[in-house]
């Protein structure tokens, strides 16, 4: 599939850069790297780490990203954050109303679990848990190659 957008001179104008990796696009872009099968050579022996090391109470994050179709818009806020803590923070003061609806649009597609349903009614121990969840995934899946992705973004 090939899409195609066109920009208009003022279109062009307001696009802006991100200043170094998004550290909730990176967390969700590599979920769904992780459960996809894409990039074999480059990706498989990451994925086995990840694997081996993912705690299995932190599964149910995977489920929140799939790796084809809908993911929660919540994971990725447009406030951004350039660390870790600050993204995260920004994740779960995600409004209640906003929580619901995002994960019910992922809800049409697959069911939702205890910890899912939890975060979609805004309770504080799920959200607290998914703080907890999403930096255990960071540490393992990302944080010994965050210098790598950031001079990648950064050139």
């Amino acid at each position: 599939m090939t899409i195609r957008m066109h920009f208009s001179m003022d279109d062009l104008a307001r696009v802006r850069l991100a200043k170094g990796p998004e550290p909730m696009w990176e967390v969700l872009l590599s979920l769904h790297k992780l459960r996809d099968r894409d990039g074999a050579f480059v990706f498989d022996e990451w994925r086995r780490r990840v694997r081996a090391h993912l705690p299995a109470k932190d599964s149910w994050l995977l489920r929140l990203a799939p790796p084809h179709g809908y993911s929660p818009d919540f994971l990725t806020p447009a406030a951004g954050g350039v660390d870790l803590d600050q993204a995260l923070e920004n994740v779960l003061v995600t409004p209640r109303r906003r929580l619901r609806a995002d994960l019910g649009k992922l809800a049409i597609r697959q069911p939702l679990d205890g910890m899912a349903l939890a975060v979609a009614d805004g309770h504080a121990e799920a959200l607290r848990q998914l703080g907890t969840t999403i930096r255990d995934y960071f540490r393992v899946g990302l944080a010994q190659y965050w210098q790598r992705i950031s001079a990648a973004i950064h050139a």
